[in-house]
């Protein structure tokens, strides 16, 4: 039996490193556009929260105040909601950066710390799934 190595030694050829390239940057086109699309949501849903609240107390009649007391229930679980959807594109930009820095500096530690940035990431997905899957 052959001794086993410590130190493994990884070697991408020309063409793995134009795919993690690429992917990388598809990465952070894709955590750009979710940040954007997350901060609109967050927006929209917070104004669309405060207006219900503030109608629903003047025009509510004797339930008003337990609709306004819901809208702020509702920015609440905007706000986790947001919160949870920032760790994604945390993830995800922490993927495309460690793996672009990886294949240009050739540093087998970022190449480490972005892999295990994705596997977090499908992880994460993984887990919402099953929830998701389960609470339906």
């Amino acid at each position: 039996m052959e001794p086993q190595q410590t130190n493994f030694e990884l070697e991408l050829d020309d063409v793995s490193v134009v795919s993690m390239t690429q992917a990388a940057k598809w990465a952070k086109i894709i955590a750009i556009i979710f940040a954007v699309c997350c901060a609109l949501g967050v927006l929209f849903g917070l104004f669309a929260s405060t207006m219900i609240g503030t109608l629903m107390s003047q025009y509510g009649g004797a339930y008003g105040s337990m609709f306004s007391a819901m809208s702020g229930f509702i920015a609440v679980i905007i706000l986790i909601v947001a919160a949870i959807a920032g760790v994604f594109i945390y993830l995800l930009l922490s993927f495309a950066n460690n793996t672009s820095r990886a294949m240009l500096t050739k540093d087998p530690l970022s190449l480490e710390k972005g892999t295990g940035a994705l596997k977090n990431y499908f992880l994460l997905g993984g887990i919402f799934a099953i929830l998701g899957i389960l609470f339906t």
